[in-house]
């Protein structure tokens, strides 16, 4: 069994070894790019060469320059789009070194929490007994207690009177003329009706009796209402015992030093805090790195080598270099039976290339797949605050597997959720949460349901305004 923050940073290293094969890839898919461009323009002299061979000098020379404007365009296109990309890869660089510090620190604080609550929570678990020996602690338990019970049995009633007392109300609901009254307020101050429509509402009130139903009703009414107010006002009487309940308890914390290590929580919370926010701005950063220059498979530097492929294709497509290439082949002589085996032999490294290209923008649209599984499961992990320090995964071999066949593109990162949420529990509490106050530490840890999938996590999510107001 590992810790929660232990099982976050196994997928935090996952997620960084898959990002890295991303760029690898990346690099190799540039090299490949700029190798088939170099190829293409190596195919373009050749053309020249073929054409100086075998076609007058006015010919030649008009072919030549074609190619040359074509291989210019092509080559510029290329070195603009490497520029870019080696500015992408820079500013890359910087933000994932950012991201992998603020990673760094973010641990480093969330460890610095985790031994600060452990040491209140220590504090709590040796003080809690002696209380509880206490003749006042005792007094006010029982008091608690009693509010409870007076409490529960003023809501039963409440409850009952309700599902009693809607039987007894049926005869009047069932009567649409005592209904009619009862709605537009016959008989009360709130009846606002004109004197042709009351002259006639008196004759159905006295059809129907309604001066002798109207209080009964009213009654039936009432008495749910003021049984459930008295219910909630009992509520209150506990909230007011359990206060008095905590303040013994809380007293007894502060006598033995709590008041030190509640500072320590709180100034820990808010390092940690901190840093959480500063992680999640660089991931962002990344992140919106990633939206403005397309996926991998779709930057800009393809985009630059499909123009440079776009431009020499239309240049050594025309027909006069299309004839001239049917020519040579159909009479090779021996001036020219050099360039043509070049030619083919370019054209069939152009074919692997192009074969490779594909291979290599297959790869990375796979990595991209598992990368962006992985890394949902991290934020997810994140966000319920499974890395508290309750958190437990009891599967640790299965998640480690797991993420290793991920890394290694066996299996797609989707079957990592399932994985943590089979595997996660908490481990109970050394004292009573409640002991000193109403939610224990003030710290709501989330529960291992999968519950509180909103909000910043056990740190706080950003908000340092740590209280301990009676309830440590």
């Amino acid at each position: 069994m590992i810790s929660g923050q232990q099982a976050l940073r196994f997928i935090e290293q996952a997620a960084g070894t898959i990002r890295g094969q991303e760029n690898e890839l990346q690099i190799a898919l540039q090299q490949v790019a700029a190798k088939a461009s170099r190829l293409r323009a190596e195919r373009a002299e050749a053309f020249k060469q073929l054409a100086t061979v075998r076609l007058d000098a006015l010919r030649a020379e008009k072919i030549a320059a074609d190619l040359d404007a074509a291989e210019r365009r092509a080559l510029d296109l290329i070195a603009e789009s490497e520029r870019e990309t080696a500015r992408i890869a820079t500013e890359r660089a910087r933000l994932e070194g950012e991201r992998a510090k603020a990673e760094t620190e973010r641990h480093v604080r969330a460890d610095d929490l985790a031994r600060a609550l452990e040491a209140l929570e220590n504090l709590q678990a040796s003080v809690e007994p002696g209380v509880r020996t206490q003749p006042d602690w005792r007094a006010q338990h029982e008091a608690v207690a009693r509010a409870k019970a007076v409490a529960d049995e003023a809501e039963k009633k409440a409850q009952t009177a309700e599902e009693d007392l809607a039987q007894k109300r049926k005869p009047y609901e069932a009567d649409p003329l005592f209904m009619y009254l009862w709605r537009s307020g016959f008989g009360g101050p709130q009846y606002k009706s004109g004197f042709f429509v009351r002259f006639f509402d008196r004759m159905v009130a006295n059809l129907v009796r309604y001066a002798d139903a109207r209080p009964n009703y009213a009654m039936l009414n009432e008495i749910p209402a003021r049984l459930l107010e008295h219910a909630r006002r009992c509520a209150q009487e506990i909230d007011a015992e359990k206060a008095k309940l905590a303040a013994i308890e809380l007293a007894a914390l502060r006598a033995a030093g709590s008041a030190e290590l509640e500072a320590r929580v709180a100034s820990a919370r808010k390092a940690a805090a901190s840093a959480d926010n500063a992680l999640m701005s660089a991931e962002a950063a990344i992140a919106a790195l990633d939206a403005r220059h397309g996926e991998f498979n779709k930057t800009r530097a393809e985009s630059a080598y499909e123009s440079a492929v776009e431009a020499l294709a239309k240049a050594d497509g025309q027909e006069t270099i299309a004839e001239l290439y049917r020519e040579a082949r159909q009479t090779r002589t021996r001036a020219d039976d050099d360039l043509i085996a070049r030619i083919e032999r370019i054209d069939a490294d152009i074919e692997r290339s192009e074969s490779e290209m594909a291979d290599l923008r297959r790869q990375a649209q796979k990595a991209a797949h598992r990368r962006a599984d992985v890394e949902r499961e991290r934020d997810g992990f994140r966000r319920r605050g499974w890395d508290n320090p309750y958190g437990q995964v009891r599967n640790e071999s299965q998640l480690s597997d797991v993420l290793g066949q991920i890394v290694k593109g066996a299996i797609q990162g989707a079957v990592l959720g399932s994985v943590l949420r089979g595997g996660y529990e908490e481990r109970r509490p050394r004292a009573d949460t409640d002991f000193g106050g109403s939610g224990g530490f003030s710290f709501p840890f989330p529960s291992g349901d999968g519950g509180g999938d909103s909000g910043g996590g056990w740190m706080g999510g950003g908000d340092d305004g740590f209280s301990t107001g009676g309830s440590i």
